[in-house]
């Protein structure tokens, strides 16, 4: 599985640092207490604390987060007093308090295969979102000329819009992505409840375009509760 090798991750990972510098500049502009979900090994989680961020990470990857903890141990004490690490589905976990922003980064929210799993999931941010807090998170764009591309390598289901990809031949490092669409995007988080939905192009202050490979995704909670 992708997830079970924190060091091959970390490896494959090290160039991709425009989100962390965009994570981190988000944290500091909220200036308050953030919840990651998708945490992994801490690729944006340590950059945050270091900055001064009080983060609580969620992951579903006992390995990824054993990982974190190995991390961590050589951070200064302050650094480790501002991650909190918990175990979990990000669809289940609950917190019994609010945050000043909740992120999911680098194509967590792809690992919601189902409208159900999507449910789910937004019902937790929403109940985790303190009042006129801000949800972001990222997710590729998905490009027609790339999903008609199938070889041993990867494949598509253009009814459950999944894309499985292989980083092994024998197939023991092998990843599925839920596929969205912009205007879907939209849709799904507007009948979850949320508003002043902002989608920009790869990190940056760029309204969506078709060049894009990441979409961008901010919003707020609408308190109808």
């Amino acid at each position: 599985m992708h997830y079970a090798d924190p060091e091959a991750y970390e490896r494959r990972y090290a160039n991709r640092t425009d989100d962390v510098t965009y994570y981190v500049r988000l944290a500091r502009r909220v200036r308050g207490d953030v919840l990651e979900y998708g945490c992994g090994a801490g690729r944006i989680t340590l950059p945050l604390a270091r900055a001064g961020v009080s983060v609580t990470g969620v992951d579903l990857s006992r390995a990824m987060l054993d990982h974190l903890r190995v991390r961590l141990r050589g951070e200064p004490e302050s650094v480790r007093h501002r991650v909190t690490l918990r175990h979990g589905d990000m669809r289940a976990v609950r917190f019994r308090r609010r945050f000043d922003a909740v992120i999911t980064p680098f194509n967590t929210f792809q690992h919601l295969y189902t409208r159900e799993d999507v449910a789910a999931f937004l019902c937790r941010v929403r109940r985790h979102l303190a009042p006129g807090a801000v949800f972001v998170f990222d997710v590729y764009l998905p490009r027609a000329d790339e999903l008609e591309i199938v070889g041993h390598q990867s494949s598509y289901d253009p009814l459950t819009q999944v894309l499985r990809l292989r980083f092994a031949d024998d197939g023991s490092d092998h990843l599925s992505l839920r596929q969205f669409f912009p205007r879907e995007l939209e849709m799904l988080l507007v009948y979850n409840g949320f508003g002043h939905i902002r989608i920009r192009a790869d990190f940056t202050r760029s309204r969506l375009h078709p060049e894009a490979t990441s979409m961008v995704v901010s919003c707020r909670r609408l308190d109808r509760e």
